[in-house]
Parts: structure tokens; C-alpha cells; sequence
């Protein structure tokens, strides 16, 4: 081998081990490098949970992506991490139970249901001889 292809080989084993490239991803968010899916946008680490926590600090960096406590007991630790930017994902859920750690990745909404009031809003209102048709009045006759 030429050192040329020796060069080569070696950027190229580089460039693979740099942070992040051929990361897993759930709907365009990142996930730490041995999450399992246990469900559809859940996922197990085998990892304590600091290491989680520092993997998503360098990854989105809490100056950027907000972070929102959801539980602190002695048993139970959960984290949101919120996403700014518009996209399929609208956060991460982190939690921590009996040193197990899982991660939720939250779909963003689709849209809002404006269309189903838009929807209602177009319907005429029923008319009078409906609304007497529907609810008969009792007829009173007179002597």
C-alpha cells in the first residue's frame, strides 16, 4: 500500500469516529449511541443517567434547547428537553426509575385541529322548520 491509501484510511476512520456522525435518530432527534427501541419513540439506555444527561448537553446545549424538570422524588427523575426549531420532533422526555433510564421522543403536533372548526363554522345553522320538525310542539285547541 501506498501511503496515499494509508492517508486515506486514516482521515477516513477519523472523520467515522468523530461525535455524532452515524448517530441513531428518532423523527431527526439524536439518541445516544446504544439506545434500544423498546416501543415507537421509546427508547432504553444502558447508561446512567449523568451520562445521558451530559450526552444531551453537548448535543443540544441547554443555552438553545430549554430544559423543564417533570419529577424529582428519590425514586423517580424526569427531564424535558424542548426543541425551538419547527420539526417532526417537538422534545425528549428523559426519565430515570430503579436505575433505568428511557427516553421518549415527543412528535411534534400535527396541525392544530382549526380544520374541523372550520369545518363546523361552515355548516348553516338549521333552519326554523327544522328545529319544528326535530321538537314538535303540543297543540292546543281552543273551545
Amino acid at each position: 500500500m501506498s501511503w496515499r491509501v494509508l492517508r486515506l484510511f486514516s482521515v477516513a476512520a477519523m472523520v467515522w469516529a468523530l461525535p455524532g456522525f452515524a448517530q441513531k435518530q428518532e423523527l431527526g432527534a439524536k439518541l445516544p449511541e446504544h439506545a434500544l427501541q423498546v416501543a415507537k419513540h421509546r427508547f432504553r439506555v444502558n447508561t446512567p443517567m449523568e451520562a445521558v444527561l451530559k450526552f444531551y448537553a453537548t448535543t443540544y446545549p441547554p443555552s438553545s434547547y430549554a430544559r423543564v424538570p417533570l419529577i424529582n422524588q428519590p425514586h423517580v427523575r424526569a427531564f424535558h428537553i424542548k426543541n425551538p426549531k419547527k420539526g417532526p420532533w417537538a422534545g425528549i422526555n428523559l426519565y430515570e426509575t430503579q436505575g433505568e433510564v428511557r427516553i421518549f421522543v415527543v412528535p411534534a403536533d400535527p396541525s392544530p385541529p382549526v380544520a374541523s372548526a372550520q369545518k363546523n363554522a361552515a355548516k348553516p345553522p338549521p333552519s326554523a322548520s327544522a328545529t319544528q320538525s326535530a321538537h314538535p310542539q303540543k297543540q292546543t285547541s281552543s273551545p
